[in-house]
């Protein structure tokens, strides 16, 4: 328990200051980069973000789709940046 507690403190300490898409959305992590990239993969929330934007939000699909034909993929969606 002890260690998967510092790995989410660790994890927390060092996530990315955020991305923005040519469409202007809002990332936490830019998934073009290896280690934002692997963040990506232990932040639960992060996830759950993209998870649940990604059903309930039509404007944020419409630039997802846009910014992915730009090769812009970002993690971790941000209502409000």
């Amino acid at each position: 328990m002890k260690k998967l507690v510092l790995l989410l403190a660790f994890v927390s300490l060092s996530a990315s200051a955020g991305y923005r898409s040519y469409s202007g959305d809002s990332y936490q992590y830019d998934m073009n980069d290896p280690y934002d990239r692997s963040m990506y993969q232990v932040d639960a929330g992060a996830q759950m973000r993209d998870m649940y934007n990604n059903g309930s939000n039509a404007g944020h699909q419409l630039n997802r789709q846009l910014d992915q034909g730009m090769y812009q993929n970002g993690g971790g969606y941000y209502d409000n940046y």
